[in-house]
């Protein structure tokens, strides 16, 4: 047996020889051969010794004024251990010991030689809470909250240890999560930052963490325009969602190396965000705001010809500084999900729009041949359709008689609209009703850059499987028909001009401008102006905004009252139209939505509607 060792041990050289082979030729193809591109995806792969951030762009309005941007903040944190005890060096032995300050004086010695320790305490808590705005009790009442859950980490994290193990290891977090820093407020004052940063001998547990945070200057007015930039990863909500490339820009990179005994360093620049100008004047988007008033609603204004939103107001809103505090007191899951001031109702709300569709079944009846300007309809209030009554959800609001086009517009006589819908759906002239709203967008998605984050259901207008009086409700705006604000201002656009822009609210981002894209909706001009008249005698003497004053400028308008509950009167009060360009401004067209009221959209709209104008072209109070 002995003489087969040196024949085994020649058996294993040559494997272990044959295996270096490969690993050779390896290391001579990365150190020699193609060292130089090795050596480059080994620099591309390490991480950077130091990142450069860049702050992110700038949201401004029409006029240059920061609605949304990157600003200072100061945290104030908490190092528990600092505050539960001091660090204390024993006289004697030179041991580090920890003690509560809450400590017995009988056992504050030494663990080692048995000396006392003494322990002093010249935390003040006064300066500090005094700039936070806090009584000095309820400072310290927030900081032992943070402070106890160190205990409460140390025992979790203890779980089943015993004995000497679980004493070592007890001190060992001890000392591990008690340095940790604990954020205590956020965004404190600069000159609450300055005090603890200057003071740090009155309270050496406290500290102050410098960062950059999102500031919203444009404050609850555009919280819903705005949304939210990603956070973590995520993805972002609104503008702040959608224009996040732009917005971010790019970080830039620090590498060190060595190459022949040399240091190298490589930097790569960081590329600045993007600033972003709005379509939108902070001052309109105010007044927009104030026309809501307090209850909930909605009011978009735009440039009837280029699609250029000029106000986007939604309420209630919320302050987006205080945007977790509004999270907690309205969670997703909410049962009052109607009255939350987190969902947006200018856009992203699909509601019954009522009686302001009615114009746009006028046109598909003058399209589709159904209906001449002079033809006369009776009005009796009820609804005759094929020989018998239809519900009365359906039925006018009083007996009009004899009624043409124009006066049907004007008074808003719903049996007017409906016999001509019924017509249509007896003689296959439906499709022609549902080309024609959506020629003027109605179930359509508006162009809005913020509709990219979001989802919106049922947003048709094709009614499949509807019954009877839902698809003759349509011609009145009931039934199963759901439209966004933003749908109808920009629908009553394409009525006042003949062609339909596309909604944007980015006026520029950096230096290129945002170019307006319209598109025909492929009716004559000859068979929209009987439609456009009718919608101006609304605001004079007979129509059902005439008591408002709103034909000084020009307004052709329509009212709405859209009946949401039948158990009780409920509506969602409706006004839309356009004006023609004066006194510096553009032709607009304009949707106002208030919800869950008690009166017509008239009544409820009209004044509204007329105290945003007076101020959108500066006229005075008198």
């Amino acid at each position: 047996m002995n003489l087969d060792y040196p024949r085994r041990l020649s058996v294993l050289g040559a494997i272990f020889v044959l295996g270096m082979v490969p690993v050779l030729g390896r290391l001579f193809t990365i150190q020699i051969a193609d060292a130089e591109r090795w050596q480059a995806r080994a620099c591309a792969s390490r991480r950077p010794d130091r990142v450069l951030t860049v702050p992110r762009g700038v949201i401004r309005d029409a006029r240059g004024r920061a609605l949304a941007e990157d600003g200072e903040c100061f945290d104030l944190v908490l190092k528990s251990a600092a505050w539960l005890a001091r660090l204390h060096r024993c006289g004697t032995c030179g041991r580090e010991v920890f003690y509560r300050l809450d400590t017995a004086e009988s056992k504050r010695r030494c663990t080692r030689c048995r000396r006392r320790v003494m322990i002093e305490d010249g935390r003040d808590l006064r300066p500090i809470a005094r700039l936070l705005g806090l009584a000095p009790h309820d400072l310290l009442q927030r900081i032992e909250e943070r402070a106890d859950r160190l205990e409460e980490r140390v025992l979790h994290a203890l779980g089943d240890l015993e004995g000497g193990k679980r004493s070592a290891y007890r001190e060992f977090l001890g000392r591990d999560y008690g340095w940790r820093p604990v954020t205590l407020m956020h965004d404190v004052p600069y000159e609450a930052a300055r005090e603890v940063e200057l003071h740090r001998d009155r309270n050496p547990a406290l500290s102050i963490v410098e960062s950059s945070r999102r500031r919203f200057p444009g404050g609850a007015e555009f919280a819903h325009l705005l949304g939210r930039p990603p956070d973590g990863g995520g993805r972002g909500s609104r503008l702040e969602g959608f224009l996040d490339p732009l917005l971010r820009g790019e970080p830039g990179y620090v590498w060190h190396a060595r190459d022949d005994s040399e240091e190298v360093v490589r930097l790569v620049e960081p590329v600045a965000g993007v600033d972003v100008h709005l379509t939108i004047d902070s001052d309109d988007q105010r007044l927009a705001m104030a026309a809501i008033g307090g209850g909930q609603g909605a009011l978009v204004v735009v440039h009837a010809e280029t699609g250029a939103v000029l106000a986007l107001a939604s309420a209630p809103s919320y302050d987006p500084e205080r945007y977790a505090d509004t999270l907690r007191a309205w969670p997703a899951d909410t049962k009052n999900r109607d009255e939350s001031p987190l969902f947006d109702r200018s856009f992203a709300s699909l509601l019954v729009p009522g009686s302001i569709v009615k114009p746009f079944t006028a046109v598909a009846a003058l399209a589709a041949g159904f209906a001449e300007p002079s033809r006369v309809i009776h009005c009796a209030r009820n609804l005759v359709y094929r020989g018998r009554v239809i519900p009365d959800r359906l039925r006018c609001h009083t007996s009009h008689g004899d009624m043409n086009l124009h006066d049907a517009i004007a008074q808003s006589c719903n049996i007017y609209f409906e016999t001509l819908l019924a017509e249509m759906l007896d003689r296959q002239g439906y499709p022609r009703f549902l080309e024609v709203g959506r020629a003027f967008g109605l179930g359509r998605a508006t162009g809005l850059e913020m509709e990219a984050h979001r989802r919106i259901e049922r947003l048709s207008f094709a009614f499949d499987g509807a019954r009877t009086a839902d698809l003759i409700g349509a011609a009145i705006g009931q039934g199963r028909m759901l439209l966004t604000p933003a749908q109808v201002a920009r629908a009553y656009a394409g009525l006042a001009t003949g062609r339909l822009p596309a909604l944007h609210v980015v006026a520029r981002a950096g230096h290129r401008p945002t170019a307006p894209r319209t598109e025909e909706v492929g009716l004559p001009a000859a068979l929209l102006e009987p439609i456009r008249e009718g919608l101006r005698d609304v605001a004079r003497p007979g129509g059902t905004a005439a008591r408002f004053g709103l034909s000084r400028w020009g307004i052709a308008c329509k009212t709405g009252t859209a009946q949401k509950r039948t158990d009780r009167i409920i509506y969602n009060s409706w006004m839309a139209g356009f004006l023609p360009a004066q006194q510096g401004r553009p032709p607009i067209a304009f949707a106002m939505v208030i919800l869950d009221t008690t009166e017509g959209g008239g009544d409820e709209c009209g004044p509204r509607i007329a105290r945003f104008l007076q101020q959108f072209y500066g006229e005075s109070q008198g």
